[in-house]
């Protein structure tokens, strides 16, 4: 009895290793794959950054390239103005040079007051304010215009476009 007694207690551990041995086995099975399977999803995440991140790599090179124009057509927008109010400022000194040589003809032609108390014809320097203030409210019109229009470019190419 005490052989079968010791026989019964081997096989129980033997049956109890083996158990063991295959839970043990199973256990790394299960475990390799959920690693393999982690591996294989945090794969899939990486490719997806990564073409994220050239996707907006390419969205932000079109941008560049689109501020770089609105730069590049600011600054022509810029020198176009300034070669205008140059004009129109030198026009604007031609027009009062002549106001002026008409006021000084008049009134040296004039060597008399007239009988309400004025030297000759005022004309010629209600022309010349005119003049003056019309150049003015022009350059105020056309930099208000330039403006506009650039405002208008940018919103129209930066801001809706990259929607």
């Amino acid at each position: 009895m005490i052989f079968s007694l010791y026989a019964r207690l081997f096989l129980a551990g033997v049956v109890v290793v083996a158990l063991a041995g295959g839970s043990w086995k199973s256990y790394s099975m299960g475990k390799a794959s959920v690693q393999a399977a982690w591996n294989a999803d945090k794969l899939v995440q990486a490719t997806a950054i990564i073409k994220a991140e050239q996707a907006a790599r390419a969205v932000e090179q079109v941008l560049i390239v689109k501020n770089q124009k609105v730069a590049n057509d600011y600054q022509v927008e810029k020198k176009r103005r300034v070669a205008a109010a140059v004009i129109s400022a030198d026009r604007l000194r031609q027009l009062e040079l002549a106001a002026i040589t008409a006021i000084t003809a008049i009134t040296a032609s004039a060597d008399t007051p007239t009988t309400s108390g004025d030297y000759g014809d005022p004309r010629p320097l209600i022309i010349a304010q005119c003049a003056r203030a019309i150049t003015k409210l022009d350059e105020a019109v056309k930099g208000l215009a330039g403006q506009t229009g650039a405002l208008q470019d940018y919103a129209a190419n930066v801001c809706i476009n990259t929607r």
